[in-house]
């Protein structure tokens, strides 16, 4: 084996190393989403997804629907449904959309307001309790 073949072989065992338990998230049958995972994925397997806009999590395959042949690049991947890590710092669906302009904290009881330039908001009961020379939203 000369050195340029050891190189490439090396190169390809790095790949494989690296794409191991990386993921996509990927829209199932069903319409739940869950993931395309690199290689055989199996039940229990914990997988790192990270979707286009660079957000990364870590999740664990709870059932493994299709193995196969990716048909664009011809490597072996696996369509998964996941259960993810519930973080301590994940907002309920119900208020994750709904943010104090002023405090900046979830709240689902949001009011309209404006702040000491005249610049109209939406802000959390405690701060719209201020007087709008104290708020200043940016």
């Amino acid at each position: 084996m000369t050195d340029k073949q050891a190189s490439l072989e090396l190169v390809k065992i790095a790949r494989s190393l690296v794409a191991k338990d990386l993921a996509t998230p990927a829209k199932l049958r069903d319409g739940s989403w869950g993931a395309r995972v690199v290689g055989k994925a199996r039940r229990g397997q914990r997988i790192f997804i990270q979707a286009k806009g660079g957000r990364k999590w870590e999740a664990t395959v709870d059932k493994v629907f299709w193995t196969g042949e990716d048909r664009y690049t011809g490597e072996i991947i696996s369509l998964v449904s996941t259960e993810s890590d519930k973080r301590s710092n994940e907002v309920p669906s119900s208020s994750r959309d709904r943010v104090c302009d002023e405090c900046g904290k979830h709240s689902t009881r949001l009011v309209p307001c404006r702040d000491s330039s005249g610049i109209e908001g939406q802000c959390c009961p405690s701060c719209a309790r201020g007087s709008a020379y104290e708020r200043s939203f940016m």
